[in-house]
């Protein structure tokens, strides 16, 4: 279809649509997020309490004897996948399996902080960078780290001597679980796709509609839609306020130049004006302020 045959007020309703859907998707998807994040975080840790006790041996400053701890404790939580104490500056000094021990979580700030939070500096920031990267591989064991399935659990603790360390762990959350809350995973996808499809859309419908706008008010309509192409909102608002400003003439429907005071088609007065000197008034006047002529 040529854009010579769409007009601007049926690409506005498509413009405005397209609000309303990629709004209520965005609602809708922060409702279903929030649901499903209470639900996931409503399932504890099954290392929970062996993650209390050895906080509680570093604080009481026996880092030497978690190990031993782990070690003892570990065989009960078969769900668990990684257990480790990791230091300040990201070496694991304890862990399960074993084999972590002496390794780095590195490509991630894994300052110890918060507790207390003058003395630990910045939040310890566990969000990929760049990729899967050391962190995932070694906490996630070779599980992809979005799908769900893998959840982490931290307690920040700070030794005796000033030292912060934070007890790690990461479980296999229950199948159970999983398949309550499949459907809210399955539909953030698809909120995500709505988005998505929604937003460039938009992107593409309103430097059309700034250019069939244009067009019909005689402006170079060819200029504001490129302008709007690349800069989209922005663009959009620079012609509103600085684009042609017209009106249309309601006797034969032409469009016409706001400053006109008569249609260039038809002749019909586009503004009141004095019926004695022609000259323009406001409606609210009762006399006109040029030859003092009662307003009928």
């Amino acid at each position: 279809m040529s854009l010579t045959r769409i007009t601007a007020k049926s690409v506005s309703r498509v413009v405005a649509t397209l609000l309303v859907i990629g709004a209520l998707a965005l609602v809708y998807g922060l409702v279903a997020g929030s649901v499903l994040g209470g639900r996931m975080k409503a399932e504890p840790s099954p290392a929970k309490a062996l993650s209390e006790e050895v906080s509680a041996s570093i604080a009481g400053g026996r880092v030497n004897e978690v190990q031993g701890t782990m070690d003892a404790r570990l065989g009960a939580v078969p769900d668990v996948l990684t257990f480790m104490v990791v230091d300040r500056a990201g070496e694991i000094i304890a862990a399960k399996p074993k084999s972590l021990i002496g390794q780095n979580l590195e490509g991630f700030d894994i300052h110890i902080v918060r507790y207390p939070l003058g003395a630990l500096g910045v939040p310890v920031r566990f969000e990929r960078q760049g990729g899967p990267g050391r962190f995932a591989q070694i906490v996630f064991r070779g599980h992809d780290p979005d799908d769900g399935r893998v959840a982490i659990h931290f307690v920040y603790c700070t030794s005796p001597d000033g030292r912060g360390y934070v007890v790690l762990s990461s479980w296999l959350r229950s199948a159970e679980l999983l398949a309550r809350t499949q459907w809210l995973r399955q539909s953030l996808d698809g909120v995500d796709g709505i988005v998505r499809i929604s937003f460039i859309l938009f992107w593409l419908a309103l430097p059309i509609w700034v250019y069939i706008d244009a067009r019909e008010k005689g402006a170079n309509a060819a200029a504001w839609g490129m302008l709007t192409l690349f800069t989209n909102v922005v663009g959009w608002s620079v012609y509103m306020i600085a684009g042609p400003k017209t009106v249309r003439c309601p006797a034969c429907g032409t469009v016409q130049d706001s400053s006109h005071r008569a249609c260039t088609q038809c002749g019909r007065h586009l503004k009141p004006v004095c019926a004695q000197c022609g000259s323009l008034i406001e409606s609210r006047w009762s006399f006109c302020s040029r030859c003092g002529a009662k307003i009928e």
